[in-house]
């Protein structure tokens, strides 16, 4: 037989094999899915494929599915994949609270908030996030309690923010976390309390709170439940620190250089009194002057310390004051000349503060597109899933109508599942299972397909040499 002929025939068959894996992959996810997916869309965003993320859900948009509404408008809030449109992500959202969506209610209000909407009467801030905060989202809650704590469109009221920030912080939200327990601390709208504050402290602190972290330190360092506790303190500064909190920064650096909690040392206060002054804190500007002054941990050097006291002495308040006293005195001790570096200086050490590059930090407040099972709907999701697999071809809208059912009722019977048809939990992990299972099995097929892909181009590349090697040998 020619050697050729069999050389093609084993390509053409190794080829039919991956059209096979291929077909495999296919038939293990029927029925299919039918247009857009939410979920692939959601992929395409956490990639960083904004224009596919919005493509996708702008099409579920337009047809009714609610959660595509929302995530389209904070596309358009944050100009993600499109141009920056406070009005547009306004529409979206607008379309997603009028079916009941409390995240589109909550988005709504925060733009009204910083003044990227129009006032609309018939749109209350306050009235969204209390419709949102009473059906139990805990970002509405919290807002709500930004509300009445600072007085931003009510009357200012901190027990009323304080019984909104508890009910978040119950949820496990953080930032209500911080809140509450600073209103303990300083006894606004309720007595103080610093137990309480010390636990809800301790809550915000466990879940990366670095603000928390320094006010446990304080806690600590002051006794504030009772005994003095520097090593305590001194724990809990030092974690806030390393996250970059620069009045942790110099509250560490001060136990350093007074010896508590820790052995006295000066170098470890300039380490954190120089992190803390680089990022404009006035305290650590005021610390670092005094090392200079006294040479400690450095070589004493008045000008330098004149240079940091002139930084801090632009700060209000004590650490302000007591800059300037540190200055005039310094100063006393200084010719013109290094009077005028100290000037130059200070400039110098002020620079990093003003040019720190900000663009990194989230704002508080923009909503962000979210996954599928994170809408607090459970009709919603039951649909979502039940479109994902292909059993579900209407609107995605929370309705759990005549088609939600039917399609229930089909992927139950073909999945051999006694469940009742109705969203429950136990329908939604059977469907979540059902589409784990079939994602996995095509990722299995797509790798299946690849490593066979990768086998025929080995063959090839060996044909084509033994080819060679006859060729040349003829």
């Amino acid at each position: 037989m020619d050697r050729g002929f069999l050389r093609r025939f084993r390509v053409k068959a190794f080829a039919a094999s991956v059209a096979a894996a291929a077909l495999c992959a296919a038939v293990l996810a029927a029925p299919q899915a039918r247009g857009a997916d939410f979920f692939e869309a959601y992929e395409a965003f956490q990639r960083g494929d904004y224009e596919e993320a919005r493509a996708v859900w702008s099409t579920l948009a337009h047809d009714g599915d609610v959660d595509a509404q929302f995530n389209l408008g904070a596309l358009y809030e944050n100009g993600l994949g499109v141009a920056e449109d406070a009005e547009q992500a306004a529409r979206w959202y607008r379309a997603a609270a009028s079916r009941r969506l409390d995240l589109a209610r909550l988005a709504l209000a925060r733009l009204q908030r910083v003044g990227a909407l129009d006032p609309d009467p018939d749109e209350d801030q306050i009235k969204l996030l209390e419709t949102a905060a009473r059906r139990g989202l805990a970002e509405a809650q919290f807002e709500l309690g930004v509300a009445y704590d600072q007085g931003l469109g009510v009357t200012q009221n901190h027990a009323t923010a304080a019984g909104w920030y508890q009910r978040a912080a119950e949820q496990g939200l953080t930032d209500a976390q911080y809140n509450l327990a600073t209103l303990y601390d300083e006894g606004l709208g309720t007595q103080r309390d610093f137990e309480r504050a010390r636990h809800w402290y301790i809550r915000a602190a466990d879940a990366g709170e670095a603000r928390a972290m320094n006010n446990l330190g304080y806690i600590f360092e002051k006794g504030l439940t009772g005994v003095r506790d520097y090593g305590n303190a001194v724990v809990w500064y030092r974690r806030a620190a390393h996250k970059g909190l620069a009045i942790a920064q110099s509250n560490l650096a001060a136990l350093h250089y007074l010896g508590r909690g820790v052995p006295r040392d000066y170098e470890q206060s300039h380490r954190w009194y120089m992190a803390a002054a680089e990022q404009g804190d006035a305290v650590g500007q005021s610390g670092l002057g005094l090392l200079y002054a006294n040479g400690l941990g450095v070589e004493r050097d008045l000008v330098r310390a004149m240079a940091w006291f002139s930084l801090a002495a632009h700060a209000k308040g004590s650490a302000g004051a007591d800059a300037i006293a540190y200055r005039d005195q310094v100063s006393r001790l200084l010719s013109p000349a290094e009077r005028s570096v100290a000037r130059t200086l200070s400039i110098e050490f002020a620079a990093p503060v003003s040019t720190q590059d900000t663009s990194a930090k989230p704002m508080r407040g923009v909503a962000l597109p979210r996954p599928a099972n994170d809408f607090r709907d459970s009709a919603i999701y039951a649909q979502r899933l039940l479109k994902s697999l292909g059993y579900y071809d209407a609107a995605v809208d929370g309705v759990a109508g005549e088609f939600t059912i039917e399609a229930a009722q089909r992927f139950l019977r073909e999945n051999g599942l006694r469940l009742a048809p109705q969203i429950t939990r136990n329908l939604v992990e059977a469907l979540e299972d059902e589409r784990a299972e079939r994602v996995a099995a095509a990722a299995a097929a797509a790798a299946a397909a690849e490593e066979a892909a990768e086998q025929q181009r080995a063959l090839e590349f060996y044909d084509q040499t033994v080819e060679r090697n006859e060729q040349d040998q003829s």
